[in-house]
Order: structure tokens, then C-alpha cells, then sequence
């Protein structure tokens, strides 16, 4: 049952409202604010009825009292059409109140108060739910691998971090919370930065900006980063911030780049227009030109035979829109030299991250004696490795999220 807390010092108004009210509710009536307030039930009410004149306090102030006590608990006040002002209208815009005026219909008193705890059921429901909520974003922002941070926009005071965060920077949480992260010097793009605030200032919100970070020990982390401005309750904006180390990712694909540079093997990295960002000598070689930056800025679709480019652009396009946990895919198509000599190629595709939309390509020629099966097996375990990188992070903190609201 619902519990009514009613604060009369009229000992008749108290009886009348009890008979009202007591087969419905349980009922708990004091005749001063004092004693009410030694309740141990006080927090627990989903209701109080309060008279607006008291002995020595009105009864506005003792409401204005009990709002903070028991935040979102509806109050009926009893009262006189001349009880009823400014300060009373005052206090309505922020509580959830009703009136009924002296002499009582005991009629329209039931109604009210079935209304109220109706309202205060809501608020309750709704208070519940909020904390849950709460509860879920706290599990998940200090568990999640994925460095986050929440900052004030305009000083950069660092309000609160996850200990990923911590560890990416290799500070200790205390030495981090409400010092600004440009006095840590944490941040060494000064450009990045200005780019990732002027995003910021334009559209609340910044994507995949790649932000190099100093740790405490001076190493260098090579980082996505990505940024919302959030509201809070009191009208304060924030900055919620994640960031993903890509250091070992771009480590691996430096050192992968690195090896077949200068390989037999042909290697290069494209937009989704197929637009050539990069390649090694052995493709420019192959292709007739003397050195790699000749063919920068060309399209690779010019140098895939006719008859391959449709179903070459429909698995490019597939490896784009599609979302895979492999991320990548080989298949064999030819390649057209400048002089038009046709050569098969064995050819391996992945994104070098999802949101750069940069494909990474290899390709094996068959037209040379070597041991394809070895060079292939290679090749997919280095894909296998870079894809990883992206993967297990972001499977890692789905994991979590699924967990916390299971729990929940």
C-alpha cells in the first residue's frame, strides 16, 4: 500500500482525513513538524498532505523542506483561497502539487490524492529506471577498454577518467581528475587539436581524428579520437571523449608495409573511389613506370581489364557497405599494364579501419614459380593480425555492455 504522511495541528482536520484515507493507504499524521521528521518512514512516503498555516511555520516552508529531503514527492495542501500566494505558485513550478480548500469534500479529497500517487508512482518508476541507467554507464565507463574521458570544454579540467584512460596515459587516476589535460601536455597535435575544437564549436561532436598523445614517460601513442559535447542537468556542457590506441595497429602495418616495399609481392593502399594513396615499386614497376610517385593520384579501376572492373568494384563495394568480422576479401583478377600486357594477380583486400575508408591491398603474381600456397598462408595471417586489432577491442567491450545490461 501507498504511504500517506499528513501534517495537521488541528486534531479534527486529522481525524477527518484519516477516515478518508485509511482503508486505502497506510496513514502516518503528526501534529508538528519536529515530530514528523523523526519518522523513519519519512523517505519512504509517497504522498504528504500538509496544511498551509501551522503553528510558528508555514506549511510552503516546511514542503520547501521536505522537497530536498524526499525530491519528487508529491504534496496536497489544505488551505484558504487567501493562504494561496505568491510564494506558493512559487514553489508549484518546481514540485509536483495540488490545493484543496477548507471546508474539505472528503469526495474531492480521494480524487486528488489518486491522482498525486498516481504521479508519485511515475516519478518513482522513472527515478528507478534513471538510477539503473546510471548504474549501467558507470559499469561500462569504468570497465570499457576504450579509453574515455569527460572533461569541461573551455579549460580542458579532466572531471572524470576510466582506468583505460589512466593506462593509455600511464598517470594514476588522482594525478589526472581536475588537472587540464593541456597543462599535462598530454595532447602534441597542436593542429589536431585546433581541428578537433573548431569540430567541436561547429557540430558538438568531432570523428576519427588521428591525435597523437605524450604518455608520462614520454612515448608517443598514435590515437583516434572522438568527441560529443554533452548537457548536463544544471545547464553545464562537457566533453565526453574516446579514444583508441592504434599505435601496435600502426606498427604492424608500417612493418607490414615495410617488408613488401621492396618484395616481388605488389602492394597498395586505396580510397573507395579506388583511388591510388599509395604503393610500392614492384606495382609501379609492373604497371610500366619508373617510380612509385608517377602513379599516385591514379585510379586503380585503369588498370583492371574490362571485363574484371564490374565484378572487382561489386566486391569492393560489398567489403565497404557490408558489416564483416573479417573485414577483408581474396579473390584472383588481372592487371593491365600501360603497354596493355595482361598479368593474374592473387589479390587480397581489407580496410586499414573502418571509418578511414582505406583498403589495404596485396597482390601475389601467378605468373612467377614460387611456393603460392606459402605466400598466400603468409599474407592472410598478417591480414588476420591487423584485422585483429580492430576487432578485439570493440568485441570486447560489446562483451561488457551485454553483460551489464544482463545484470541489470
Amino acid at each position: 500500500m501507498s504511504l500517506i504522511i499528513i501534517l495537521d495541528d488541528e486534531e479534527s482536520i486529522q481525524d477527518l482525513l484519516k477516515r478518508s484515507l485509511e482503508k486505502y493507504s497506510d496513514i502516518e499524521i503528526y501534529g508538528n513538524e519536529e515530530e514528523m521528521l523523526k519518522s523513519e518512514n519519512l523517505k519512504k512516503a509517497d504522498l504528504f498532505v500538509i496544511d498551509i498555516k501551522l503553528n510558528g511555520r508555514t506549511g510552503i516552508d516546511v514542503a520547501r523542506n521536505l522537497s530536498n529531503i524526499c525530491p519528487g514527492t508529491p504534496f496536497l495542501f489544505i488551505s484558504g483561497y487567501s493562504d494561496v500566494t505568491d510564494e506558493l505558485f512559487e514553489f508549484t513550478n518546481k514540485n509536483v502539487v495540488d490545493f484543496i480548500s477548507k471546508p474539505i469534500s472528503l469526495t474531492s479529497f480521494r480524487n486528488r490524492v489518486s491522482v498525486l500517487l498516481r504521479a508519485s508512482n511515475y516519478v518513482k518508476a522513472h527515478e528507478i529506471e534513471t538510477s539503473n541507467l546510471k548504474k549501467i554507464f558507470k559499469t561500462i565507463f569504468q570497465s570499457s577498454p576504450v579509453a574515455i574521458s569527460i572533461s569541461e570544454i573551455e579549460t580542458g579540467r579532466l572531471i572524470e577518467v576510466n582506468q583505460a584512460f589512466a593506462d593509455l596515459v600511464k598517470y594514476s587516476k588522482d594525478d589526472l581528475i581536475d588537472n587540464s589535460i593541456f597543462d599535462l601536455n598530454i595532447v602534441v597535435d597542436p593542429d589536431k587539436q585546433l581541428q578537433a575544437l573548431n569540430e567541436l564549436y561547429s557540430n558538438k561532436k568531432f570523428q576519427n581524428i588521428e591525435m597523437k598523445l605524450c604518455d608520462s614517460k614520454g612515448s608517443i601513442k598514435h590515437c583516434l579520437v572522438f568527441g560529443e559535447t554533452l548537457t548536463l542537468s544544471d545547464n553545464q556542457n562537457i566533453l565526453l571523449t574516446l579514444v583508441v590506441d592504434m599505435t601496435e595497429r600502426k606498427s604492424l602495418i608500417e612493418n607490414l608495409w615495410h617488408v613488401f616495399n621492396y618484395s616481388m609481392f605488389y602492394a597498395l593502399i586505396i580510397d573507395r573511389d579506388m583511388v591510388i594513396r599509395l604503393c610500392n615499386f614492384s606495382l609501379a614497376k609492373e604497371l610500366g613506370f619508373e617510380s612509385e610517385s608517377q602513379i599516385l593520384g591514379k585510379n586503380f579501376k585503369y588498370f583492371i581489364p574490362e571485363s574484371s572492373r564490374v565484378i572487382t568494384d561489386h566486391i569492393l563495394k560489398d567489403l565497404i557497405t557490408k558489416d564483416s568480422e573479417e573485414m577483408y576479401v581474396e579473390f584472383t583478377h588481372d592487371l593491365q599494364a600501360e603497354n596493355n600486357r595482361i598479368s593474374p594477380v592473387k589479390w587480397f583486400y581489407t580496410y586499414m579501419n573502418k571509418d578511414t575508408n582505406l583498403i589495404f591491398c596485396i597482390g601475389i603474381p601467378l605468373n612467377r614459380e614460387q611456393s603460392f600456397e606459402e605466400s598466400t598462408e603468409s599474407i592472410r595471417s598478417y591480414f588476420k593480425d591487423i584485422i585483429k586489432q580492430d576487432h578485439t577491442t570493440m568485441l570486447k567491450l560489446k562483451e561488457k555492455v551485454q553483460e551489464t545490461i544482463n545484470h541489470f
